[in-house]
């Protein structure tokens, strides 16, 4: 048994001493954005949370899950619908602008051509990593 423990031990040394072992990319403020939508879309708020630094925007999806919950209760067919319909939306990153420490990242959520929501999110990094501070309505 302690030998089996032994070789445990070795080969996690081993293993963590590789270059990249362990390592994942830093997302660029545009990445962390798209990742945010696709995974506010898709009605992954637990991984849409992971991209957020604020409680006002623990806050934003929060609200935005209590929305769907509430529409799927009142009507599930059409929160189906209205499911299927953000999954097809399409993310567009537009200027990215830097402001001091910050990151701010003009994006759009587009629909149709008649439906689009013009949006700004405003990034900071945080332990090295830009998380989304605040998202507010582009005029």
């Amino acid at each position: 048994m302690r030998h089996i423990v032994l070789v445990i031990i070795s080969a996690a040394a081993v293993l963590s001493g590789c270059s990249g072992a362990g390592k994942t990319k830093v997302l660029e403020p545009e990445e962390v954005v798209e990742a945010f939508c696709n995974a506010v879309t898709g009605g992954e708020y637990e991984l849409a949370l992971e991209f957020c630094d604020s409680t006002m925007m623990c806050q934003y999806v929060e609200g935005i899950r209590a929305t769907v919950s509430e529409a799927a209760r009142r009507d599930s067919s059409a929160a189906g619908i209205a499911a299927a319909i953000l999954k097809e939306a399409e993310i567009e990153i537009g200027d990215i602008r830097k402001e001091q420490d910050r990151r701010l990242v003009d994006y759009s959520i587009v629909i149709s051509d008649e439906i689009r929501k013009d949006k700004i999110a405003t990034m900071k990094k945080e332990e090295g990593e830009w998380k989304i501070e605040a998202i507010t309505d582009r005029i």
